[in-house]
């Protein structure tokens, strides 16, 4: 079982870590987006033409409520999806604070 995180926080590096043989700790994804996590809507996929892969991908439940800034590289990731996903581009919604894109092979995915 092999997985990775990466996390984009508004105006930082990206950060990427691996998991091998476990799954990823509740207390790693709440680190990751800084409190409790809830899971973004149509963002299951990621990636470019045929290199596209499964994902799940997480945010800051209170992210808005706490006013966390907004995080413009996620927005344009979950935009992107969104209009492959829908046909329709992000409108009502935005993204603010860390988000944590996880991805690996079956066995990972199944465990998140």
């Amino acid at each position: 079982m092999k997985g990775k995180m990466i996390i984009i926080a508004p105006g930082e590096p990206r950060q990427e870590r691996e998991y091998e043989n476990a799954t990823i700790p509740l207390e790693d994804l709440q680190k990751a987006v800084g409190g409790f996590i809830e899971i973004v809507p149509y963002f299951s996929m990621i990636g470019e033409g045929g290199s596209r892969t499964r994902c799940v991908v997480f945010c800051n439940e209170d992210g808005k409520r706490l006013q966390l800034p907004l995080n413009h590289v996620a927005n344009d990731l979950w935009n992107r999806e969104l209009l492959l996903a829908t046909g329709s581009g992000l409108e009502l919604d935005y993204l603010v604070g860390s988000i944590a894109i996880v991805w690996g092979d079956d066995e990972f995915m199944e465990s998140m």
